[in-house]
């Protein structure tokens, strides 16, 4: 399954040890970690607005992980994700967001 333990346990642990002091900081409304089939982590992060979200990349917890994970993966990116509101009247008239859905040939 993998290719090292050790290094799996030890990437782990620096996650958890960034998660918690992220989690406490200021504007920050969520902080998971998730793991997908193919054994990619991904740290869902959600903050208040972009000056919390540079509070938190210049805070010690965060340097430190970075630097104590880069031997440990092959590979880091990074999204910056907009949600994206729905609109409250569409052509057919008022849409309730749950039963909301969107059919394409496009997807």
């Amino acid at each position: 399954m993998y290719k090292n333990i050790f290094l799996y346990f030890e990437l782990l642990l620096e996650f958890k040890r960034v998660q918690a002091p992220s989690r406490e900081g200021a504007g920050c409304i969520k902080y998971d970690l998730h793991q997908s089939e193919d054994q990619t982590f991904d740290l869902f992060e959600v903050w208040k607005d972009e000056e919390a979200l540079e509070r938190h990349i210049q805070s010690t917890h965060y340097q430190e992980y970075k630097n104590n994970i880069a031997d440990l993966v092959l590979n880091r990116e990074v999204y910056k994700l907009n949600i994206m509101e729905l609109v409250q009247r569409l052509s057919c008239g008022i849409v309730e967001p749950a039963i909301c859905r969107f059919f394409s040939d496009l997807f």
